[in-house]
């Protein structure tokens, strides 16, 4: 910070715009008052925001409920959404796939089944590990797993990679696809379902 505001400092002095003297010891004591300011606003603004949320949701309970819920909901459509868009563009580019790498139709048929045999594979397993880990951490990690695979499967310049980068789609997919009942289950009642 001190060189930063040496610099600003050297360039206002050089431009004749203004010219400032401080001391070392007064810069950090301003430094010190103003990160304490920063503190107390940022205190008090919490404090605001904290009693704004009480007084919403004690009137209105049923808003944030459907907001949250809503967003619970679209996030899960669009994961399903995201996987099962994925896996039809996949099977659908087969033929193209098979021509640009120049193989044969059982050796690129290896691009859906390494997906669907991890997918499976896999499924039972993080549906016990969100039991104890947490679904909303194992579900993002889905996420995030699904998208790095996509990532590599289309920069991928041969059929090794291809199927390696869709083996770790598969692992995310599982991901996703075990969370996904569990996640609506615990959110939404029955009659909601």
């Amino acid at each position: 910070i001190i060189l930063k505001f040496e610099i600003l400092l050297k360039f206002l002095i050089q431009n004749k715009k203004i010219i400032l003297i401080f001391s070392l010891g007064e810069l950090i004591k301003d430094i010190y008052l103003f990160k304490l300011l920063i503190y107390k606003l940022v205190y008090s603004f919490k404090v605001i925001i904290i009693n704004d949320y009480w007084k919403n949701n004690m009137s209105d309970n049923n808003s944030s409920y459907k907001t949250n819920k809503n967003l619970i909901a679209f996030i899960m459509s669009f994961g399903i959404f995201i996987w099962s868009l994925s896996a039809g563009i996949v099977t659908i580019a087969l033929p193209t796939i098979s021509q640009y790498l120049d193989i044969s139709t059982s050796l690129v048929s290896w691009v859906v089944v390494a997906h669907l045999l991890v997918l499976t594979s896999f499924l039972l397993i993080f549906g016990k590990i969100g039991e104890y880990v947490g679904y909303k951490k194992v579900f993002l990690g889905g996420l995030i797993l699904f998208t790095l695979g996509s990532y590599f499967s289309g920069i991928s310049l041969d059929i090794i990679q291809l199927i390696l980068s869709r083996i770790l789609q598969g692992v995310g997919s599982a991901m996703l696809l075990s969370m996904t009942p569990a996640i609506i289950s615990v959110n939404f009642p029955n009659v909601v379902r």
